[in-house]
């Protein structure tokens, strides 16, 4: 007898213990519930106050972006009308740098000899090297120097003036 008294004591504490945990499942769910709601805020109505403000806002950068594309159409109108524009719609496969270089009277490594003559003009004098394996020049402004291989500015020497 004191055999089954002790399994339904021990099924008692048993079931004790899971309604003590069952209690406290719910009782965790309903505190966090609390603090941690499933419903999302309520919005506030704006005023139209903040409903004003915020169309002169769209409006400002509306009204900002279109200056600035104007600009930069204005600006690429008065390149293409300038003597860099007007150098690269001739020859179309310049770069933009090289004609505004060549626009500016400056040269630089890797331009032609075109580009330097039309740059800087007509050498005062130029001198020919001849290699097995290539042609050189050195083209002589005054003091200056420009050197080519093959047609292609390799190295510039300026006196310091």
């Amino acid at each position: 007898m004191e055999n089954i008294n002790q399994k339904a004591t021990s099924k008692w504490i048993i079931v004790k213990k899971v309604l003590i945990g069952v209690i406290c499942v719910y009782a965790l769910s309903a505190i966090l519930n609390v603090l941690v709601p499933d419903e999302k805020p309520v919005e506030v109505p704006k005023t139209q106050a903040q409903i004003d403000i915020e169309k002169r806002i769209a409006a400002n950068h509306a009204a900002s972006e279109k200056a600035r594309i104007e600009k930069e159409q204005a600006d690429a109108v008065a390149w293409k009308n300038s003597s860099a524009g007007k150098l690269c719609a001739k020859y179309l496969d310049w770069s933009k740098k090289t004609c505004d270089m060549v626009s500016n009277k400056e040269i630089a490594i890797g331009m032609t000899a075109e580009q330097v003559r039309l740059s800087i003009g007509k050498p005062d004098k130029i001198n020919t090297t001849t290699t097995a394996n290539a042609n050189h020049e050195q083209w002589v402004y005054g003091v200056d120097y420009v050197y080519f291989d093959e047609g292609i500015v390799t190295a510039v020497q300026q006196s310091g003036r």
